[in-house]
C-alpha cells in the first residue's frame, strides 16, 4: 500500500478501507520529513569528507612534486589549481552542511512550538516570515529561540495556528460550520491524519471542508 494512493482517495472524498485507515494511523509524515532532512545532512558530510581526502591527497602530491623537483612547473601549477578548486567546493559543501543544520533547527523550534500556516495562509508566507523572525537568531541558545518564538506568536497572530487554534478563519467560518484551524483537505494546508481524523469523526463537516478545498483548487488559489 502507498501513501500517495491513500491520499488520492482523500482529495477525491472517497471513504477508506479500515485497512487504509489503519495504515493512515501509523503513517508518520514528520518522521519521513525528519529522515529526508537526515539524509541530506549525511549526503553533506560525504561530500565535506571526500572532499577533505581529495585535498590531502593533492596536497602530499604538491609537496612531493615541490620537494623531488621532478615536477614541470605545469605539473606544479596544475596540482596548485586544483588544491584551490577543491578547498573552494569544500567550503562551499560545508557552509550549505551548517545552512541545513540551521534550517532543521528552526523547522524543529517551530514543531515543538506546535505552530504552522493559519488558513488562507500559504506555507510559503509562513516560512518566509519564521525565517525572517530567526535571522541572526543563535539556534543554540535555547532561551533566545523561545524568545523568538513568542515574540513571533505575538506578532503574527493572523498568519499563524498554534496547536490547531488561532490564526484566520478560527472565529466560525460559515462555509466550514465552524471548524478551528486550517482545512485539512486544502493544498496549502493539506493534512492526511487531520483528513482522515475528521472524516471518521465528523463526515459532513469533512464534505464540506472537502467542498471548500474542491473550490479554491478550481479558482486557482
Amino acid at each position: 500500500m502507498k501513501i500517495k494512493e491513500v491520499l488520492a482517495k482523500v482529495l477525491k472524498g472517497e471513504a477508506l478501507t479500515d485497512e487504509e485507515k489503519q495504515f493512515v494511523g501509523k503513517y508518520d509524515e514528520q518522521a519521513i520529513i525528519d529522515t529526508a532532512a537526515a539524509s541530506a545532512r549525511k549526503k553533506a558530510e560525504q561530500e565535506r569528507d571526500g572532499f577533505k581526502a581529495k585535498v590531502d591527497e593533492l596536497t602530499k602530491a604538491l609537496d612531493d612534486a615541490k620537494k623531488s623537483g621532478a615536477g614541470s612547473e605545469d605539473t606544479i601549477a596544475k596540482l596548485q589549481k586544483d588544491v584551490a578548486d577543491l578547498l573552494k567546493a569544500n567550503k562551499e559543501s560545508q557552509e550549505k552542511l551548517a545552512a541545513q543544520a540551521r534550517a532543521d533547527a528552526i523547522r524543529k523550534a517551530v514543531g515543538d512550538a506546535k505552530m504552522s500556516a493559519a488558513k488562507g495562509i500559504s506555507a510559503a508566507l509562513f516560512d518566509s516570515a519564521v525565517d525572517a523572525a530567526f535571522k541572526g537568531v543563535d539556534m543554540s541558545n535555547a532561551e533566545v529561540v523561545k524568545a523568538t518564538i513568542d515574540k513571533f506568536k505575538a506578532d503574527n497572530p493572523a498568519l499563524i495556528t498554534v496547536d490547531g487554534h488561532g490564526g484566520v478563519g478560527t472565529q466560525g467560518d460559515p462555509n466550514t460550520g465552524g471548524y478551528q484551524g486550517p482545512n485539512p483537505f486544502s493544498k496549502k494546508s493539506f493534512n492526511l491524519t487531520e483528513g482522515i481524523k475528521l472524516m471518521g469523526s465528523n463526515p459532513e463537516l469533512a464534505k464540506s471542508l472537502q467542498a471548500e478545498a474542491a473550490k479554491e483548487s478550481a479558482d486557482g488559489k
